[in-house]
């Protein structure tokens, strides 16, 4: 369950402002805090969430989403095409397809795909 009401103390996580569940997917929209801890070292002239940041959200949401830890398996077709910033608006969806056992996941900022991919879960 995402917490709409988030406050940092120290922001390891997205501002996450809005969660749209239905039967099979889970849309979120938030924002990138300005003083993320991760921005310290990577990098000081350019800050940016590091992809594998990127992937933690995603993660989370899918646990969020299951309300549980589910077991990975693998993540496929991981792809990151634009940086997120500090202060960028996002919106993060997720679908699962329980026939394949796998969570497809679209990241966008300004309706541009950040990151994109499907993260296989293994069985049982």
């Amino acid at each position: 369950m995402v917490n709409l009401q988030q406050n940092c103390t120290a922001c390891v996580d997205p501002i996450w402002t809005e969660q749209v569940r239905s039967e099979n997917s889970l849309f979120l929209r938030g924002k990138v805090p300005a003083d993320l801890v991760f921005f310290g070292g990577h990098f000081a002239d350019f800050p940016l969430v590091p992809g594998v940041i990127e992937l933690q959200w995603v993660v989370d949401q899918l646990h969020a989403y299951f309300g549980k830890e589910m077991p990975i398996l693998r993540v496929d077709n991981l792809k990151f095409q634009k940086f997120l910033r500090p202060n960028d608006e996002m919106e993060l969806t997720l679908k699962w397809d329980e026939a394949k056992n796998r969570m497809g996941f679209q990241l966008k900022t300004d309706n541009e795909m950040c990151g994109s991919g499907l993260i296989v879960l293994q069985n049982g």
